[in-house]
């Protein structure tokens, strides 16, 4: 298993996070430096990042896509802060930053919580 406690340990995250059922919020990852996709499954969410599982390895202060589609269509560009691979190296869990749309990523915590879907308007840049 490869995980440095010490990283984890240093980005802490200090909001609150909620567990979601995994198969609740889906979509996928890509890797911006060569663009490798993969399906990811949203372990927890706060509302500034999000733990989450991908088939895609990823190294610590990289830079991911993720899509969502549903409960509504969402887009988040996020920094991996730390990587864990699962021990029976089916995938990986990931700690994530997201670094836009935190107005939207609250609102999807907010629905994964409460179940109900907030009505979110995507806004140009």
């Amino acid at each position: 298993m490869n995980f440095d406690n010490n990283d984890h340990q240093e980005h802490r995250r200090t909001d609150p996070r909620s567990e979601i059922v995994s198969n609740e919020i889906k979509g996928i990852a890509t890797r911006l430096q060569d663009l490798e996709q993969g399906p990811f499954i949203i372990w927890d969410i706060s509302d500034t990042g999000l733990r989450l599982w991908s088939a895609v390895k990823m190294k610590r202060a990289d830079i991911v896509r993720l899509t969502i589609a549903k409960p509504f269509v969402l887009i988040l560009n996020a920094e991996v802060r730390w990587i864990k691979e699962e021990e029976n190296e089916s995938g990986f869990l990931i700690g994530l930053k997201v670094l836009d749309n935190l107005h939207r990523l609250s609102a999807l915590h907010k629905t994964a919580t409460d179940g109900e879907v907030l009505d979110i308007q995507v806004q140009s840049a």
